[in-house]
C-alpha cells in the first residue's frame, strides 16, 4: 500500500475481510441527516454495499424517499431488481413528505420483505420530522431498527439532531452518528463543534448512540462511478469494463467502512 493509498484510507486493511465482517441476522438502516448535501444518499450506498457483501443469499431492499432528488435508487444506482452474487438486492422508490408518507413506505417495504432480509431507507432531509412511535413500532416488525444520522459539520446539523432526540425519543434511542470526511478530517477539527456540543454528550458519551467516521473515496474514483453502487463499479472495474484503479479504491474503502460499522454495531442496540 503506497503513502498516498494510506492517506487516502488510514484504516485499509485493519478490519477482517469483507465476507467475514460482524454476523447481523436482520438490520434495518434509516439514514437521516438535517440537510441536503451532508452525504446521507453517499451513506446509504455504502451501508447498502456492506450489507450485501456480508450475505451469500437472501434479500437486501433499498428504499429511497426522496424521488425529487433520487440518487440512491435511479438508472445508474440501483435498480429495482438485481442479483448480486446469490443476494437479491431490490430498489424501491417511495417518498417521505408527511407521515402517511412513511406509513405508504413502511408498507411497500413490507411487502418484499422476506425471512431474513435486510433493509435501508436513504431519507430525504426533513423526513425525520414525521417519525413518531408508531413509525417505530411498524418498522420493528420488519427488522431491528438502526436510526443512522449523517452529521454536518455546522450548527444546524446538531440542532436538527438535538430536535430529534427530543421529538421522538424512542426512535432515536439508540444509532449512529457518521462523520464524513468527504467535509474534512475528524482528526484536523472539522467535527469539532459536534465533539464538544451537549447533544454529544447526551447521545454518545451517557447515551446509545456510536460514531462512525465516514473516509473519502478515493476522488478519482468518485468522478468515474458517479451514483453507481460500489459492487457494480468494483464488478466492471475487475472485468476490465472500467479503470482497474477503482476496484482497488472501492476495496479500500470497504476495509474502512467496514472496520468503523463492525466497531460501532459490537456496541449498539442493534446488534442483530
Amino acid at each position: 500500500m503506497t503513502e498516498e493509498f494510506a492517506r487516502l484510507f488510514p484504516l485499509a486493511g485493519l478490519c477482517t475481510p469483507i465476507n467475514q465482517a460482524l454476523e447481523i441476522q436482520m438490520a434495518c438502516f434509516i439514514v437521516d441527516g438535517d440537510k441536503g448535501g451532508t452525504g446521507k444518499s453517499f451513506v446509504a450506498r455504502a451501508l447498502a454495499d456492506f450489507l450485501i457483501q456480508k450475505k451469500e443469499s437472501g434479500r437486501v431492499v433499498i428504499v429511497d424517499c426522496d424521488p425529487s432528488n433520487a440518487d440512491v435508487v435511479c438508472p445508474n444506482g440501483f435498480h429495482a431488481k438485481e442479483m448480486v452474487v446469490g443476494v437479491e438486492v431490490l430498489g424501491l422508490v417511495t417518498p417521505i413528505n408527511s407521515q402517511e408518507d412513511w406509513f405508504a413506505a413502511i408498507d411497500a417495504a413490507a411487502k418484499v420483505s422476506a425471512p431474513g432480509a435486510d433493509f435501508v431507507f436513504s431519507l430525504p432531509a426533513g423526513a425525520g420530522l414525521y417519525i413518531d412511535d408508531t413509525v417505530l413500532e411498524l418498522m420493528g416488525l420488519m427488522a431491528p431498527v438502526s436510526t443512522v444520522w449523517v452529521m454536518g459539520k455546522d450548527e444546524s446539523s446538531i440542532d436538527q439532531l438535538a430536535a430529534r432526540l427530543e421529538r421522538a425519543p424512542a426512535f432515536y434511542e439508540h444509532g449512529l452518528i457518521a462523520l464524513n470526511e468527504y467535509h474534512g478530517p475528524a482528526a484536523r477539527g472539522t467535527f469539532e463543534d459536534w465533539y464538544t456540543s451537549a447533544p454529544r454528550g447526551e447521545a454518545v458519551e451517557r447515551g446509545e448512540w456510536r460514531e462512525i467516521l465516514v473516509c473519502v473515496l478515493n476522488a478519482f474514483v468518485t468522478r468515474q462511478i458517479g451514483t453507481m453502487p460500489l459492487h457494480r463499479a468494483h464488478d466492471l472495474s475487475r472485468d476490465g469494463e472500467m479503470s482497474p484503479t477503482i476496484a482497488i479504491g472501492v476495496q479500500a474503502f470497504r476495509r474502512a467502512f467496514c472496520a468503523q460499522l463492525e466497531k460501532a454495531l459490537e456496541y449498539s442496540h442493534v446488534r442483530h
